[in-house]
C-alpha cells in the first residue's frame, strides 16, 4: 500500500538504486506487512525480537511508575531473553542425541556462551545480584551439557555422494 511506496520512495538514492538503510527499512517493512518473504528464516526472528524490545522500551517510558520499577521491568524481560539466548542450543542437543553426532554443534559459539555464563555467573555470585547468576549459570549448564555432547559423541565426518546426498561416515580406518 501506501506505506511501502512511501518506504521504497526512501529508499531511492540519485543513481535509483536505494541506499544501506533505505534498502534495510524497506526490507523490514516489506517483510512486516509480508508483501515479500524473509531472506532468510533467521532475520524473521531478529525482526520479531526488534519488535519486541521496540515495544517494550515503548511502553516501560510511558509507564507512569518509578526509574526503580522500570529497570526492574527492563531486567526481567532482558534476563527472559537471555534465557532464550542460552536455550537456544537445546535443539542441537536433541539433534546430538538423535544422531550421535557433534557435527552440527558450533564449537567456538558453544565455547563463547559456555565461558560468557561461567564469568557473568561468576559475576554475580560475587556481588551477590542473583538476578545475574542465576540465568548465566543456567546457560553455562547448557554449555557444559554441550561440551560432554561433543565429548562424548565426536564429529562424524560428512562426505558428499555424486547425487548431492550426504553420506555419514564413521571415524573408522579406511583402507
Amino acid at each position: 500500500g501506501n506505506i511501502s511506496i512511501a518506504a521504497g520512495a526512501a529508499a531511492d538514492t540519485k543513481n535509483g538504486t536505494g541506499g544501506g538503510l533505505g534498502d534495510l527499512a524497506k526490507t523490514i517493512l516489506q517483510v512486516t506487512t509480508q508483501e515479500i518473504d524473509a531472506p532468510a528464516p533467521h532475520e524473521k526472528v531478529v525482526l520479531c525480537v526488534i519488535a519486541f524490545w521496540l515495544v517494550v522500551v515503548s511502553v516501560v517510558c510511558f509507564l507512569d511508575t518509578t526509574n526503580t520499577i522500570r529497570r526492574m521491568i527492563i531486567g526481567i524481560v532482558s534476563n527472559a531473553n537471555l534465557v532464550f539466548f542460552y536455550g537456544a542450543p537445546l535443539s542441537t542437543i536433541f539433534t546430538v542425541l538423535k544422531t550421535r553426532n557433534s557435527a552440527s554443534v558450533h564449537i567456538w559459539t558453544m565455547m563463547a556462551n559456555t565461558f560468557n555464563g561461567l564469568f557473568w555467573s561468576a559475576y554475580g555470585w560475587a556481588v551477590w545480584d542473583l538476578y545475574i547468576a542465576i540465568p548465566n549459570a543456567l546457560g553455562a549448564f547448557l554449555g557444559g551439557i554441550q561440551i560432554l555432547l561433543v565429548v562424548t559423541f565426536p564429529r562424524k565426518e560428512e562426505e558428499h555422494s555424486d547425487d548431492g546426498v550426504v553420506d555419514h561416515v564413521d571415524d573408522a580406518v579406511s583402507e
